[in-house]
This record gives structure tokens, C-alpha cells and sequence, in this order.
């Protein structure tokens, strides 16, 4: 589809909590066979051979020089997509450009363009280059249960054109490009398909020459070059916009060539024709006859020629219409007539689809949401919800549009105090994701603030930022009903800033802060009440040495369920391990042993799956649950290996995680005294730099040099600054060091700043002063801040 140029919306009309992800679930690769899909005839199937049905919706952006999601300007990334959930949709298309990832595949940093994420709703996002948020998105469908297909949506992300490779981008890159995202995200259930290039038109052909504008060529090449990669995801083969320069259709629209010239894969079973279709507002094709067409006459003229042919031959290959939507839904307008009439056609013959689109600013269609990025389309919605049958898989959300996601309601979390001070002071506060936002308790001792999340939860800490009121001595508690509380982690030495409680697993509903003594004469205050979430990985690969039955294999030790689990053969030795697909950090292992445990065993790391090294090891091994911390490792495989069982039965563990904790260590300079060289005007004040609250901003004069320090209080041991840039970003600055504000050492230099977001890392020092000393602006401007962060 081609799209205008974004609209942009600043205004925010919900609030989203937000999650600081300090944590990592390892997940099974072998998980995915069960929820992968293939085809039969013209129909597809789950691992059961169940029918299912594939009702989806289009987000686009990420193919565009923006290089991310559209519309996280204004709404949180995980709320749209919870969103999408409870509205049935099964399938996320998320259009890609072949650009975006050849810059990634060759090592190249491409992050979102500026203005395109609201620091304030997507706080997770922030720093981000675009693959992490796009890694981040499809863990955060594979929690929910929306699948998602992989769309390679453009060549260049300017724009489109009319075939899959140009002068800079050959077709070997577009081929080697796709099999990088085999490589990625293969393995991991959430993605189900590669719909290998979006809208061949022009000069490209479907004649059967396998000339260089041959698409069935091209298609057959690359699909079988997937598939060797990942051999169970779908490949969604669109039409041509003419297969022989005489029939005409729509961009990706017409596959009259496959009647003549088939794509024929190494797994037939594998294939998925996707059409693309529109109405006569986006052009005014000839079968439209200026407004004189009926569904008789579109039926005849245009889809059974065109694509639907394939699916009345039922022995072939089945359909996924690929793209369509209208911003018309009436019976009255030509293009409304056209819509009502496609919906009875995907409903009549139970046809796969993905809408287009979710996104309010497709210049031609519209989509789901209004204008606001928030609020659905009724009107149209009401009509699209035909479309999204149900019958489908049992995962919690259906493909096939079965139950909406339980998550997704319009009840968010709640907070509640023991008390507040007075209006704009209310509990809600501090759990807006807004740190210019506060609650404050009565000026009493034994003041309490909790969460209830209407649903359980599972997490490994919490995060507490304070106002100038915070508490000396308190406790964190979890409940499972809001009456009967669990202290699990106590604090009596509380300082303020921001504090990371960390504590054993928890799965809760309720998660409460209650304050024993206030560290000052007021009451307590927090800006912010977040919970550290166990977010699954989407990289492991498991394997297993055996497993005592097909459902009690490796996955089921990574499951994030407490309720499965892995249990091997009834013999010395045995093994579980999990390939993470690249060089990553741990220092924690924690293992959640059945009653059949591991007596003697070790965990290991290894950089080659051949050489490995113990980090921890026991013969004295008791059962329950083994809290394993050690010295951060560098490692791409982790195994546990156990050599003596400590019953007569097998290994057994419910579940193993497997983390760096490192990430959680707090922002020394938050709330800290702060100090500059100058101010560009009120309000641009050097303590807005160390605020937390990233709406917020340093800005100096407008002249070299210039200079913004904290002063962290006391000596601290520091090794880690972060600068999140405005527009006025410096092109040559030092970081620097001191004991006594006077006496400076560099610790960091570049001349060649870029702007975005800056995560700087040196040996760790002692130090009590740390200040950014620019030398030369990026801009005409003088430098700006909107956070600089100590670690």
C-alpha cells in the first residue's frame, strides 16, 4: 500500500503503566513446533491438523525512514498490541524494507527517527536501536499469543518501486536479507511467515521467461532459500500488477500467471498465494465500471480471474489476502458498496486476510484507530468484524479470532493509598508512567501505596522512584487476593533517588510498598511504582539429552509456567540446554526443581557448544529451588549437566531462568544537585537533566564551551553515563570525572556525537562529581539534555 506521509499526534488520552524489563525468561525453541502452521489443499492447519484461520491486521512504519512503529509518538507500543489482541485480531503484518535490514544484516546502527517515540508513553523504548524494538514487539506478541508475519514491504525505505532489488540493493541482498531474519527469529512460534516482497509491479513479469523480471523466479529462489533457514514458517508468494503486459490488476494483486506457471518450493506445504485488493477510492480500476458493479459482476470480472480461482481449486494452495481496507464502510458510496462486498466474500468462503490497517494515517484507507491512536472506528470495525470467524488454535488468542486476549480489558491497574495530600497528590500518580507526576501520602508513619494489576503477574523486584519525601525504612509485599500480604524483601537503610528492590521470583496479583519510618518530616512521595517484569527472551534455542514423554521435553523447563516441566529418563547422565544464538551476559541462574532433583550436576557456559566451563557446581544438591549467582559470563550456551540423580526417578525442574541482573542498578544522579556553565532561558535549569522526567530539558547558550555536572553526594563507584540528546546534540564532548569539582580526568572522548541517545561505558572509578564538557555543537543551537543519567 502506498501511505502518505504521517500525521502527528501528541496528545496522550491514556495513560499506560510502564514496565521497566529488568529481566530474562529463557524460551524453548522446540516450543515452536506445537504452534506453527502449514497448509493443506487450500486451507491451513495447526501441528493438530486443526483448521485454522489467519485474521489479521496490518502496522506499518518500520518500512519507512521513520524505522519503527507509526504512532508511538502518541501511544505506548504493548497497549496497541494488547489492543489488536482484544480485538480479535489473530496476526500482526509488519511491513519491513530491504534497506532497513541490509543496514542491520552488515552491522550498521539504524535507530528510530527523531520525534517518532514519546519518551513519556514508551519509556522502555527509549535508546532502542529499531531491531530492539522490533525484537521487543514480537517477544511482547509471543506473551500475548499474536502471531505475526514478516512483510518485506519496500527496497528502499523511501519509497516504493516496482521490483525487489535496485542498483544498491541486488537481489542477492534481498535474498541474504531474508535469510538473516530466518536466522533471527527462527525457532521463535510468534513469527508464523515471510511474505517475501510486497506489490511486484511495473516491469515485473509473471510469464515464465526466469528473466531477471520473472517474479516467479525470484519468489521460487528466495522461498526455498527461507525455508532451508527456517522450514517451518509460511511463505506468502503476492501477485504481479501484470503478469504478461496486457492483464492488468492491482500492485501485488494479480496471480492470473500462477494458472500458467505455479511456484513450486521444496515444501509445497508451505506455500500461501496473498493477493492484495482495494476499492475504487484508492483507483478507480476498470472493473468498477465508474460506480456500475455489483458482487456479481466484481466476482465475475475481477476476483475469480484474478486470485480467487486458486482458492476454488481446492487441491492447490490457499489464499491470504494480503492487504485491503477502505476508509468508506457504507452501502451507500461506491467504495463503501466495494468493502461491504468484500467482507461477504472473505466471510462467504472463510478466506485468510490481513487488514490494512491499524494505523490512522494511510493517507488512501485509513485504519482501525481514529486520528488519536487510541480510540477505535466503530463504525468500521463493526463491518470488519465479520471477518475475524472463530475456530482456531487454543492459545489465548485464537487463530481465527477466537477469545480476545484475557489481558486485554478496559480495567488497567489500579492504585490505592493508605492516604493522599490533597488533589493532584492521588495514588493513580504513580503508576502514570509520568515523572512530573506524584504521589504523596499524609505526613505519617506506616503509610502504604499498592497496585492491583487485575490479573497475576510474575516479577523479580520493583522500582520505587522518590520525590524529596521518601521512606527510610519499609517493606514490599505481594498478595494474591489484597487481603492476605507476603513481606518479600524489607529495606532500613532507604536513601531516596530511585531504588531497585530486587527479590526471589513472585507471581501476584497485588503488589503493595509499606512504609515502616519516613526519612524526612513529611510524608512519603513517589513519582513512580514500577514493577520489574519477567519478560520471556525470543532467541534460545533447547535442547534436551531425553525426555520421559513428548510433553515433558526441554521446552517445558522454559515455559515461564510453573505448572510444566521438564523431566528426562531414569538414568546418569543427563543434560538441558539452551543456544541463545549469539554472545550474552548472565550472573544468575535460578532452578525450580519437581521432587525428582539433580544431586551432583553443574552449570556450564560455553562460546562454541563444544568447549565448556563450569560456573557453579554441586554434589551435595538438596531439591527445591537453587538461587545461583556468580561473576558475569559472556557466553552463547548455557547447560545444566547433572552426573547424579538424587532420586530414582529422572531430572526434573518446573523451570529454569536465567538473567543479568546487572541491568537493574540505579541512576546515581537522579535527583541529585546539578551544576552548568549556562542556561538557555527558565525552565532549561541543570536539574532537569537529572529529573527522571524526560519531557523535561537542559539547554545551554548558545556558544562553545559549554558544561553540565552532578554531584552524586559522595564518592560512588561509577563505570556508565547515558545522554539522551534533544535536537541540540554536541559533535565533539568529553566525559569527565572529579573528587572536588575542580580537578578533572577524562574517562570519555568523541568528536564525531550523532545526536539520539548515548550509552557510554570506561573502567570503573570513585568518584563524587561527573559533568558532560561539550566542545563543539552538532547544531546552531547551544547543547541540550533531556536526561543524563550515572550508573
Amino acid at each position: 500500500m502506498r501511505n502518505d506521509l504521517p500525521t502527528f499526534f501528541f496528545g496522550i488520552t491514556k495513560k499506560a503503566l510502564t514496565i521497566l524489563i529488568l529481566s530474562v525468561v529463557v524460551l524453548s525453541r522446540a516450543w515452536a513446533a506445537s504452534d506453527y502452521l502449514h497448509t493443506i489443499g487450500n486451507r491451513v492447519y495447526d501441528e493438530n491438523n486443526t483448521e485454522v484461520f489467519i485474521t489479521g491486521v496490518n502496522w506499518f512504519g518500520f518500512e519507512t525512514t521513520d524505522y519503527v512503529f507509526h504512532g508511538l509518538w502518541a501511544r505506548n507500543m504493548n497497549d496497541m498490541l494488547n489492543q489488536m489482541a482484544g480485538l480479535k485480531f489473530n496476526v500482526l503484518r509488519v511491513p519491513l524494507s530491504s534497506e532497513f535490514i541490509k543496514k542491520v544484516r552488515t552491522g550498521q546502527t539504524v535507530k528510530p527517527g527523531k520525534s517518532k517515540i514519546n519518551r513519556n508513553v514508551n519509556p522502555d523504548l527509549v535508546g532502542k536501536t529499531s531491531i530492539e524494538i522490533l525484537d521487543m514487539a514480537i517477544a511482547y506478541c509471543r506473551t500475548i499469543g499474536l502471531k505475526v508475519i514478516l512483510d518485506m514491504h519496500r527496497t528502499p525505505a523511501s519509497g516504493m518501486i516496482d521490483l525487489w532489488y535496485n542498483s544498491s540493493i541486488t537481489e542477492e541482498d534481498w535474498m541474504l536479507n531474508w535469510e538473516w531474519l530466518a536466522g533471527r527469529y527462527g525457532g521463535n512460534d510468534a513469527v508464523i511467515g515471510a511474505d517475501i516482497f510486497n506489490e511486484p509491479h511495473g516491469v515485473a513479469r509473471w510469464d515464465g521467461s526466469n528473466s531477471a523480471v520473472d517474479w516467479r523466479r525470484a519468489a521460487q529462489l528466495c522461498g526455498n532459500r527461507v525455508i532451508a533457514i527456517e522450514p517451518n514458517w509460511l511463505i506468502f508468494v503476492e501477485g504481479v500488477e501484470t503478469p504478461d503486459g496486457a492483464t492488468y490488476g492491482w500492485w501485488g494483486g494479480n496471480l492470473r500467471g500462477a494458472a500458467s506457471y505455479p511456484v513450486t518450493l521444496s515444501r509445497p506445504d508451505k506455500l500461501v498465494y496473498s493477493p492484495h485488493e482495494y476499492g475504487p477510492a484508492v483507483y478507480n480500476q476498470w472493473w468498477f465500471h465508474n460506480g456500475s458493479f455489483s458482487y456479481d459482476s466484481l466476482m465475475s470480472e475481477h476476483w475469480k480471474p484474478s486470485w480467487l480461482f486458486i482458492n476454488d481449486q481446492a487441491d492447490v494452495h490457499p489464499l491470504l489476502i494480503g492487504e485491503w481496507g477502505g476508509r468508506e464502510y457504507d452501502l451507500a458510496s461506491d467504495s463503501g458498496r466495494w468493502f461491504n462486498y468484500l467482507v461477504q466474500l472473505i466471510a462467504n468462503k472463510k478466506l485468510n486476510h490481513t487488514f490494512w490497517c491499524w494505523n490512522p494515517n494511510s493517507g488512501d484507507t485509513g485504519g482501525v484507530l481514529n486520528d488519536d491512536w487510541t480510540t477505535v472506528n466503530w463504525g468500521k470495525y463493526n463491518v470488519i468484524l465479520a471477518t475475524l470467524f472463530g475456530n482456531g488454535l487454543g492459545h489465548t488468542v485464537g487463530l481465527g479470532g477466537g477469545a480476545p486476549w484475557p489481558g486485554f480489558t478496559q480495567s488497567w491497574p489500579r492504585a490505592v493509598a493508605s492516604t493522599y495530600d490533597g488533589n493532584g497528590v492521588e495514588p493513580a500518580n504513580a503508576i502514570d508512567g509520568n515523572y512530573s507526576s506524584r504521589w504523596s501520602s499524609t505526613f505519617n508513619d506506616n503509610q502504604w501505596i499498592s497496585i492491583d494489576f487485575q490479573s497475576n503477574r510474575s516479577f523479580d523486584g520493583v522500582t520505587l522512584t522518590w520525590e524529596a519525601a521518601y521512606g527510610r525504612a519499609y517493606e514490599i509485599q505481594v498478595s494474591a487476593d489484597g487481603a492476605n500480604w507476603m513481606t518479600v524483601a524489607a529495606v532500613t537503610d532507604g536513601d531516596g533517588g530511585q531504588d531497585v528492590v530486587s527479590f526471589s521470583p513472585q507471581t501476584a496479583r497485588y503488589v503493595k510498598k509499606k512504609g515502616v519510618t519516613r526519612a524526612t518530616s513529611w510524608g512519603y512521595s513517589l513519582y513512580e511504582f514500577q514493577i520489574n517484569e519477567v519478560i520471556p527472551s525470543i532467541f534460545p534455542i533447547v535442547t534436551e539429552s531425553s525426555y520421559e514423554s513428548a510433553d515433558r521435553d526441554g521446552r517445558k523447563a522454559f515455559d515461564g509456567s510453573m505448572g510444566t516441566r521438564w523431566a528426562s529418563e531414569w538414568s546418569d547422565p543427563q543434560w538441558i540446554k539452551a543456544d541463545y544464538g549469539t554472545e550474552t551476559t548472565f550472573n544468575k541462574i535460578t532452578i525450580d526443581w519437581e521432587s525428582a532433583y539433580g544431586k551432583s550436576y553443574a552449570v556450564e557456559m560455553s562460546h562454541n557448544n563444544f568447549n565448556w566451563t563450569p560456573v557453579y557446581s554441586t554434589a551435595t544438591g538438596d531439591g527445591g529451588q537453587d538461587l545461583l549467582t556468580f561473576e558475569p559470563v559472556s557466553a552463547r550456551y548455557v547447560r545444566l549437566y547433572g552426573t547424579e540423580r538424587g532420586t530414582t526417578y529422572g531430572y526434573s525442574i518446573w523451570e529454569i531462568k536465567i538473567e543479568n541482573t546487572m541491568a537493574a542498578i540505579s541512576n546515581l544522579a537522579l535527583g541529585r544537585t546539578a551544576y552548568a556553565s549556562s542556561i538557555e532561558d527558565s525552565g532549561m535549569e541543570p536539574i532537569s537533566a537529572f529529573d527522571g522526567n524526560i519531557s523535561t530539558r537542559w539547554a545551554s547558550q548558545w556558544s562553545d564551551p559549554q558544561w553540565l555536572a552532578v554531584d552524586l553526594g559522595s564518592a560512588k563507584t561509577v563505570s556508565q553515563v547515558t545522554l539522551d540528546w534533544e535536537y541540540a546534540s554536541a559533535r565533539s564532548y568529553k566525559i569527565q570525572v572529579s573528587q572536588d569539582m575542580s580537578s578533572w580526568t577524562d574517562v570519555y572522548s568523541t568528536t564525531t556525537g550523532d545526536g539520539g541517545y548515548d550509552d557510554i561505558t570506561f573502567p570503573a572509578v570513585s568518584v563524587r562529581y561527573v559533568r558532560m564538557y561539550g566542545a563543539q555543537r552538532a547544531t546552531t543551537f547551544g547543547y541540550s539534555l533531556w536526561e543524563m543519567q550515572v550508573r
